[in-house]
């Protein structure tokens, strides 16, 4: 008489200890899922990349929907407290950082700010760092735009770094080309 199967065997079904088989509720689709089981030295390296460039995707998207939305977002003024530029790595010439911090209220709370544009910090270039502080001076007014949700979200620019597109682009194309490889099984 046949051993009854495993109860387990519908969700992780193991053909041997050293693969595993896509989960079987997953195969709803069955022509996107490979029919062979996918090693374990290929399948956890693959995840973990997956989980690596897909969530910095997601956070480079989530940057851009921020800027998008911020144009809606209402202003209140502000006081610069800090503009500098700061060498990030000082035996790499040309590469800084702008740091910048500024001061607003909202519904009488006061909050401190760092965010000139979404993705800013992205850009090491020291003449982009330039730049970014050249009309921000210390104890200058400026306007800040503000999340009505979340007060201490704020920005001074209503726009992304070009560098957040490029990101997210890269990550997405990695992570898809990881997804590619592991429902080909290859």
């Amino acid at each position: 008489m046949a051993a009854p199967p495993d109860p387990l065997s519908f969700v992780f079904p193991l053909s041997s200890p050293s693969t595993l088989s896509f989960p079987s509720f997953l195969l709803l689709f069955p022509s996107s899922f490979p029919s062979h089981p996918v090693p374990l030295d290929q399948l956890i390296p693959g995840l973990i990349g997956l989980a690596i460039f897909g969530g910095e995707a997601a956070y480079f998207a989530w940057l851009w929907v921020l800027a998008r939305r911020s144009r809606t977002w209402p202003s209140t003024k502000g006081t610069i407290t800090q503009a500098a530029v700061q060498q990030t790595r000082p035996q790499r010439r040309g590469q800084a950082r702008a740091t910048v911090a500024y001061r607003y209220a909202v519904n009488r709370a006061i909050y401190t700010g760092h965010r000139v544009r979404f993705g800013g910090a992205l850009n090491l270039n020291a003449a982009d760092a330039q730049s970014t502080v050249a009309g921000l001076k210390t104890g200058a007014t400026v306007k800040v735009y503000f999340d009505p949700r979340r007060p201490a979200r704020s920005t001074l620019e209503q726009r992304a770094s070009g560098l957040v597109l490029v990101w997210m682009g890269l990550g997405l194309v990695i992570a898809l080309l990881i997804l590619s490889s592991l429902l080909s099984g290859s």
